[in-house]
């Protein structure tokens, strides 16, 4: 009877775990300091990233060449195993876009225990990325963002993290919203497990989209990492300033590990008698 009443407490833990914070503006650790998590890929002269009350993505001043700027940051494992179970991303942020299609992306990612131990200063990116999975949302700042602004599935290999042709686009639904070029944004972009698959939706300003993929979902998480492009005739060094930058899983991955294990071990003495 005991053991029964114990069963069905950690099930009910399991069912009622709140959102936990898995990373965010306070916890953000860069290249160079002990614990770093939080890392940068440009070509860009100038490039960088800074933290405190906010944290800020540098996309650099070189003209001339194609912009490859994007933040990386590193999480504890978040699995989706139960329908229900989620993993988000909340943004509040400021700071010039290039008025283009796919200028602002955002992902989440399986890194397999590969992950950066500094920061990356070439277009081409790094062999240490080349096979981390997951999704990803291209968002356009011009005015009318045509069809490839969409979910995407990272499944190819390519040590660009954000390299077109390592990514499977999902035909529907077009991301026709723009994120804008200028002004304060807020964005949120959630992963969520559902009895179909994986949903994948997107929200910011007065846009919400959504996909489910039920061919080929992932649902290991522990990176995640977005993408910001400015003009190539801009002489300035445009920043990015994130006043929030929240991950967020359900259940909180500790949550989740300690009631697995309590069933486990309930279910190994049941056997055992």
């Amino acid at each position: 009877m005991t053991s029964f009443r114990t069963f069905i407490l950690l099930l009910a833990a399991v069912s009622t775990a709140k959102a936990a914070t898995v990373y965010d503006v306070g916890s953000a650790v860069t290249a160079g300091n002990t614990g770093a998590n939080t890392y940068f890929v440009s070509n860009q002269t100038g490039a960088g990233v800074t933290t405190g009350s906010s944290l800020g993505l540098t996309v650099g001043t070189s003209t001339g060449t194609t912009n490859t700027t994007y933040l990386v940051g590193y999480f504890p494992d978040v699995s989706l195993i139960n329908v229900g179970d989620s993993i988000s991303m909340s943004l509040s942020f400021s700071g010039p876009i290039n008025a283009t299609n796919e200028a602002f992306r955002v992902g989440f990612y399986d890194s397999g225990n590969s992950q950066l131990t500094s920061n990356v200063t070439a277009s081409n990116g790094s062999a240490v990325m080349k096979d981390y999975t997951g999704y990803s949302a291209s968002l356009g700042a011009n005015t009318t963002p045509s069809a490839s602004n969409t979910f995407k599935e990272r499944s190819t290999s390519n040590n660009n993290l954000f390299s077109s042709s390592s990514y499977n686009s999902f035909s529907s639904p077009t991301l026709a919203g723009s994120v804008g070029s200028t002004g304060s944004r807020n964005l949120t972009y959630t992963l969520e497990l559902v009895a179909t698959g994986v949903k994948m939706t997107i929200d910011y300003g007065t846009y919400s989209y959504s996909y489910i993929d039920t061919v080929t979902p992932y649902t290991n998480f522990d990176t995640f990492a977005i993408y910001s492009e400015k003009s190539t005739s801009t002489t300035t060094s445009p920043t990015l300033t994130f006043t929030n930058l929240t991950i967020s899983s359900v259940p909180e991955p500790s949550t989740f590990v300690l009631c697995a294990l309590g069933l486990g071990l309930l279910l190994r003495r049941r056997l055992r008698r």
